[in-house]
């Protein structure tokens, strides 16, 4: 798998003693080492508490909407059994470029921030829902208690901008940059435009919404330019994560309540890696489906349970809390799935 070949890659580039050296000599010639790995995109990749954008990740926007006292109160009225980690969509160590951090001591900038979405920035109404549910509030403006979610382009513009005022270090030509968007691209433009024709079955036409995508393609371009401006030498290497179908439970029952959309899907998977491919290069796309799927195989094989999650038939979390784990605490460790969507810190260390 060409991405556990790249964090192989990785680790060996990275200091035995788990600090990053900067050059290595080889037969008389200087080796350049991968100094800092820079990652952009959704909860797959988030930080959480321990992200670099200066307003934080997915949770920390949600909760700068509410008072102090009125996070006490949802804190009190949800009691959630809260497995995760550092506000991150993964269990303890947490995600994958956490993991990697671990692992090899490699400097990872993370500016990946929860429901994010590369063809666009959105405004995430999570918030709104819930003053309006729990403390009865209609705000007068509703913009004040929307959350700023930012898409691909944001992302890396502030991740310059952080360059630009001191605040973060620059990528050099040997270090390495990974925009691994588009599952909420996907679900998005899935829920809204393609299964309402599959129910119809109209199959064409679900076939010819492949082209919404070129705005998420688009997008990515444009922010694969903006890492090419970066100030200094030659830019960063980067690398793209394709759109994951996930090979998880959740993926699987929506896609057979309605038929032909598995197929549909897996087709709009190789249209998207091969436009990936073929506007980045082959090379430069990972192809986050088949890790994924790779990944739940071996899982499986080792005996982990693939086929549920710790949260049931729900998603993580709801705005600030996450649903009542299903699962003991030693369970996390048995199983490849967090919820029906993210997984767990073990199947973050798979892939």
């Amino acid at each position: 798998m060409k991405f556990a070949a790249a964090v192989l890659a990785l680790a060996a580039l990275a200091l035995g003693s788990g600090r990053a050296e900067p050059v290595a000599r080889h037969g008389g010639r200087h080796r350049r080492r991968v100094h800092k790995l820079a990652v952009f995109g959704d909860s797959l990749s988030e930080a959480g508490t321990q992200s670099d954008s200066k307003d934080g990740g997915f949770f920390d926007r949600i909760r700068a909407k509410f008072s102090p006292e009125q996070l006490a109160i949802l804190a009190n009225a949800s009691n959630p059994i809260k497995p995760t980690f550092e506000d991150t969509f993964s269990t303890a160590p947490g995600p994958w470029p956490t993991q990697i951090a671990d692992a090899t001591g490699l400097k990872v900038i993370n500016y990946a921030v929860g429901s994010s979405l590369a063809s666009r920035d959105r405004h995430d109404r999570s918030a709104c829902a819930l003053l309006q549910t729990v403390f009865k509030l209609t705000p007068d403006d509703e913009d004040e208690c929307k959350a700023f979610i930012p898409g691909a382009v944001s992302q890396v513009q502030e991740y310059i901008d952080d360059v630009k005022t001191g605040r973060q270090r620059r990528l050099r030509k040997h270090d390495i940059a990974i925009l691994a968007f588009g599952a909420n691209d996907a679900n998005f433009i899935g829920q809204t435009e393609v299964l309402p024709l599959l129910r119809n079955q109209d199959v064409l036409g679900a076939l010819a919404k492949r082209e919404l995508f070129d705005s998420y393609i688009s997008e990515l371009v444009a922010a694969k330019k903006l890492l090419e401006t970066l100030p200094g030498a030659e830019g960063p290497q980067i690398y793209f994560m394709s759109i994951p179908t996930m090979k998880n439970p959740f993926t699987r029952r929506t896609v057979e309540v309605v038929p032909g959309a598995e197929d549909v899907l897996e087709l709009f998977i190789e249209y998207l890696t091969f436009k990936l491919q073929a506007v980045f290069g082959a090379d430069r796309v990972i192809d986050l489906n088949k890790i994924l799927d790779d990944a739940v195989d071996e899982a499986r094989e080792n005996g982990l349970n693939v086929d549920d999650s710790c949260m049931g038939d729900q998603s993580l979390c709801n705005a600030l809390f996450c649903a009542q784990s299903v699962c003991l605490p030693g369970d996390l460790s048995e199983r490849f799935w967090l919820d029906d969507i993210h997984p767990g810190a073990i199947g973050h260390k798979f892939i």
